[in-house]
């Protein structure tokens, strides 16, 4: 009775023990790493055969020691050629079939000929007819046949003179001794021979020299880096190029370097694995001349405006136009509009122009108003004002900087103008004109054909500023008032016609109606 009680005392202690240690300290099996297929390999690209032959087809898979599930084998046309599930081939009928191995996911194909009689080879092609190895090195041989259905038993490889190369029964060409030597492959008895020409052992790259060691770039600028090897007669296959940070500076295969953005790099080179180093140091691109162009009190004639440099020591030019004209002058030269500008000064300053230009250059901060540019522009209108940088050379130092915007829209005067020709005469009318306030008004007599050529091109309000630019036979009136054909209202032809216009008018609004027209046809002398 005290044993039975002692073992079970012990067998549940046990128990208890093995509990305590599943729950605190689990054992994990180690799964082993599995090595995948990365590549399958066919014995045979080609094969040749008669109707009814058999052909065993194997397989290797890269890595050697890779794991897979299964292999499977398939033709595209089983009425030529088929295969089982170990790889062998039975040649059914004449035609041509591709036997495929697939493992895994990877696959390769043999290209399968069946033939009803034998077909010969009548000429063997090898991949290469001529080679340059140093002594010690190998290179593997290949031949196809033509006709690509040819059918063939015996392949020979030979050297012809073997202490210079050596070939195995595979094509494999080794070389030995410095010296030429043809490498020769017979199928059945069809030859072809491949000249080879074994040189010394290769001096190998000891050193690599690079043309700069250290050189600083700006943001975008490019240079080319070279490099020397040591000793000068090494021979060398592999060059790598790399950056240590391409997001300052990139190099591409051929060594030229581009800096990307502000930092730091190392740019290497690997010559057959030996290397050297260019230290680059790229800087930020300084800063070019810029302007701010601000706009305000913007009304149907006028607006201020203020330049604001980001370099107060440099000079600056600054004009404003409609957008219609800006764009037009910018078309004229391939320098746009610093190139119209060019042109105007020089046609109208000779020799002197870059002096005169520079005497309407600004530095620093300037306020202006439209007015300065142009005495009256129209209401609801599309305005530029542009600035760019222009030295004592008359060379644009900056980028053409723009402003657009839109003069407010009209400010109606209220006048309510009507006008009655009285009389009509060779060189002009007597004609009244009537006003429902004191609003001044403008009025001018052009023949028909300049009227018309504005209002063929839908641009009266134009016209008006033209014609009060020009200054001469208009007047600016005030209230009730009739005109004579004299001074201002002289019609230059008689027994023509022209018209009468008239619209309000004043300095801190510009043109406050509608452009009136009344035509009349002057009298016969």
């Amino acid at each position: 009775m005290k044993r039975t009680k002692t073992f079970i005392a012990l067998m549940l202690s046990f128990v208890a023990l093995m509990i305590s240690c599943k729950k605190d300290d689990p054992v994990k099996p180690v799964e082993p790493t599995e090595i995948l297929v990365e590549k399958v390999n066919l014995s045979d690209s080609i094969v040749a055969l008669l109707e009814g032959d058999t052909f065993q087809l194997s397989f290797t898979v890269e890595p050697q020691d890779a794991v897979y599930d299964k292999a499977i084998w398939t033709s595209s046309d089983a009425e030529v050629a088929i295969v089982d599930t170990l790889g062998l081939v039975t040649a059914v009928a004449e035609g041509e079939a591709m036997i495929k191995i697939a493992v895994d996911g990877k696959e390769d194909e043999c290209k399968v000929f069946v033939n009803k009689e034998v077909i010969h080879v009548e000429n063997v092609i090898l991949n290469e007819t001529s080679i340059e190895l140093f002594e010690g090195e190998t290179f593997q041989l290949t031949f196809t046949v033509e006709p690509e259905n040819a059918m063939y038993e015996n392949v020979v490889w030979s050297s012809t003179d073997e202490t210079k190369a050596t070939v195995d029964e595979n094509g494999l060409v080794t070389a030995v001794a410095a010296g030429a030597v043809g490498i020769k492959v017979a199928v059945d008895d069809v030859e072809a021979t491949c000249i080879l020409l074994v040189k010394e052992p290769a001096v190998h790259v000891e050193n690599v020299i690079l043309n700069e060691t250290s050189i600083e770039l700006m943001e975008g600028e490019t240079t080319q880096l070279s490099f020397t090897v040591e000793p000068q007669d090494a021979v060398y296959e592999n060059v790598a190029w790399t950056s240590s940070n391409a997001e300052v500076a990139t190099v591409d295969e051929n060594g030229l370097v581009t800096a990307v953005a502000e930092g730091n790099a190392e740019i290497k080179v690997t010559v057959d694995g030996v290397e050297a180093v260019c230290n680059v140091k790229v800087n930020a691109e300084p800063e070019g001349l810029a302007f701010e162009i601000q706009v305000s009190n913007i009304t149907p004639n006028n607006a201020e405006f203020k330049v604001i440099p980001n370099d107060n020591t440099k000079t600056y030019y600054v004009y404003g136009m409609t957008k219609s004209k800006f764009d037009q002058e910018s078309t004229y030269s391939e320098l746009g509009i610093f190139g119209f500008e060019q042109s105007w000064f020089q046609f109208v300053y000779g020799n002197n122009w870059i002096s005169t230009m520079l005497e309407a250059c600004h530095t620093g901060m300037f306020s202006g108003q439209i007015y300065d540019f142009n005495n009256f522009i129209g209401y609801d209108t599309e305005f530029v004002i542009y600035v760019y940088g222009f030295d004592e050379g008359g060379v644009p130092t900056s980028e053409v900087f723009t402003q657009q915007f839109t003069t407010a829209p009209m400010n109606p005067s209220g006048n309510d103008i009507t006008v009655t020709i009285e009389n009509i005469y060779a060189h002009g009318v007597d004609a009244t004109f009537h006003t429902t306030n004191d609003t001044k008004y403008y009025v001018s007599m052009q023949k028909k054909t300049y009227v018309n050529w504005w209002i063929e091109n839908d641009n009266l309000l134009n016209m008006a500023l033209d014609i009060i630019s020009a200054d001469s036979y208009i007047q600016l009136l005030s209230g009730d008032y009739t005109i004579h054909p004299d001074g201002y209202y002289h019609c230059n032809s008689a027994n023509t016609d022209y018209y009468l216009i008239y619209f309000s008018f004043d300095e801190e609004y510009g043109i406050r109606s509608d452009i009136h027209l009344e035509l009349f046809h002057t009298a016969a002398e």
